[in-house]
């Protein structure tokens, strides 16, 4: 009997370890090493299987993986909470991919870098990163639909590309101070992004950072050079952009349909204005461009419906394909004189076209460059019926038939040539007339006397009487009517005297030669 109970208590002994190790696993669902001295553990913590904690432990960095190649991927779908002890200092990429369940992590100052898509596509509603982490890989937080908050410390001075892609809930963020550039695509389709602050130390903006956010203004800071293509693109609601005099360069896209933005200036110092930069900114009806400006890029204004007026700068050398195609609203253009080319379809269906006019720079214009603008458009040229001759005009650009040649030297104050025949000098000549003289002529005829000859016995002397032919002198006495304004009158006794010197001396002539 003795026996028997000893050996009894000796097998339950030995049965105890085997008790304990089967309660402890039934906790610990799985284990293993993710780092060279950092270990991880998946405990289950409600004894069903749906609340799984995944604890990382000891120091280090954490192993980078592929999508879907860290050693708990097979239990993202249970994992609801992740604690990461102090001491790991680095995230690996992939590490927490696709854990759906997971709401919530904070990540300890001892973190140095989250690793490329370390969260991504998680299901969390908040992050916190506390002071020590200086870079955020790419796509760490991406497609985290529910985040709505995250906390980014002052020590980080790098956010990779995507790092928010598609965290449609987030409506708000402060970005560091130490950051120096927007990477790309970083808050690409936050369409519930309302609010951001661009630190002073950044200098550029990356391509599509912005894109379908729901933004209604943004400040862009003094010192920023940059922005890249599609930076602002598709954000509907922006209806006012501050760009400040260091932008140099704005690539294509940059605001494409920014539907609501109705006014941007764009700063001196910038020298293109890039492909579809402001395509279907269909409510932009103002824009200032700078005198810096030199090409105006392919599609740079498509669609800008309500943009009624343009200036374009001098010094703007081509304007790219379509490049204002579409814009219905827009009714004058005045090219400046450094322009040599406009592009296929420029200004195609710009119906409200009626007035342009081109400089004799221009070499070249592109089919369809006016086509479908007003049927009444009047079109200036500044240089010769020569130079129009020898543009090079594709097809389908009716409407410069009927242009008016103003001639290169077509100056505005040419109107005032008209006054010429105002000049009153030929209407003087008329004052002559005034002259008294001329109706003196009228005495000769008081020289008849001499018809009395006849009566002179002496005929001997009748021979001296030849001097008398010397009174036809009195002719120049018609001279009188040469002189404008004389009287009719006068002219009149002229001659009747003048007729009777002529009988007489007749007379004299014909009683001689009876004699």
């Amino acid at each position: 009997m003795k026996k028997w109970l000893l050996c009894f208590l000796l097998s339950l002994c030995a049965m105890l370890p085997a008790l304990y190790t089967t309660a402890d696993a039934a906790t610990v669902i799985a284990s293993g090493t993710c780092g060279d001295d950092l270990t991880w553990a998946l405990s289950d913590e409600d004894g069903n299987g749906t609340g799984e904690t995944l604890t990382i432990s000891g120091t280090g960095k954490m192993e980078d993986y592929f999508s879907g190649g860290a050693p708990w991927h097979g239990h993202r779908t249970g994992i609801t909470a992740a604690v990461l002890e102090s001491g790991v200092t680095h995230i690996g990429d992939f590490a927490f991919s696709q854990c759906i369940s997971l709401t919530s992590v904070t990540i300890p100052d001892s973190v140095t870098t989250i690793g490329d898509a370390a969260f991504r596509e998680c299901g969390l509603t908040s992050v916190t990163i506390l002071p020590g982490v200086t870079t955020i890989g790419s796509r760490a937080f991406s497609n985290c639909g529910n985040l709505t908050s995250i906390a980014i410390p002052e020590s980080v001075t790098t956010i990779g590309d995507s790092a928010f892609r598609a965290c449609r809930s987030l409506t708000s963020i402060s970005l560091p101070s130490g950051l120096t550039s927007i990477a790309d695509s970083l808050f690409y389709d936050c369409t519930g992004l309302e609010e951001i602050a661009i630190p002073s130390s950044v200098t550029a903006i990356g391509k599509s950072v912005f894109v379908r956010c729901s933004l209604t203004s943004i400040v862009i800071p003094e010192g920023v050079k940059s922005i890249g293509s599609s930076a602002f693109g598709v954000c509907s609601k922006l209806r006012g952009v501050t760009i400040p005099s260091s932008v140099t360069s704005i690539d294509s896209d940059a605001f494409n349909k920014c539907s609501s933005l109705t006014s941007i200036v764009i700063p001196e110092g910038v020298k293109s204005i890039g492909w579809t930069t402001f395509r279907d900114c269909t409510a932009l009806r103002e824009i200032t461009l700078p005198s810096t400006i030199n090409s105006i890029g392919k599609g740079a204004f498509e669609s800008c419906r309500s943009l009624k007026t343009i200036v374009i700068p001098n010094g703007v050398k081509w304007i790219g394909d379509g490049a204002f195609y579409d814009c219905r609203s827009l009714r004058s253009v005045e090219f400046p004189p450094s322009v040599t080319s406009i592009g296929s379809g420029a200004f195609e269906s710009c119906s409200s076209l009626v007035s342009i006019t081109i400089p004799n720079s221009v070499k070249t214009i592109g089919e369809g460059a006016f086509y479908k603008c007003a049927s009444a458009m009047d079109v200036c040229y500044t240089g010769t019926e020569t130079e129009w001759d020898a543009i090079r005009i594709a097809a389908r650009n009716n409407p410069l038939k009927y242009r008016i040649i103003l001639g290169p030297s077509a100056e505005p104050e040419a109107p005032a040539e008209p006054e010429a025949p105002a000049e009153p000098e030929a209407p003087v000549e008329p004052v002559a007339p005034a002259e008294p003289e001329p109706p003196v002529a009228p005495e000769a005829p008081a020289e008849p006397e001499v018809s009395t000859a006849p009566e002179t016995p002496a005929a001997p002397e009748v021979p001296a009487t030849p001097e008398v032919p010397v009174t036809p002198e009195t002719p120049p006495v018609p001279q009188a009517p040469a002189e404008e304004g004389g009287s009719s009158a006068g002219l009149i006794i002229a001659v009747a005297a003048a007729a009777a010197v002529i009988a007489a001396v007749v007379l004299l002539l014909a009683k001689k030669k009876k004699n």
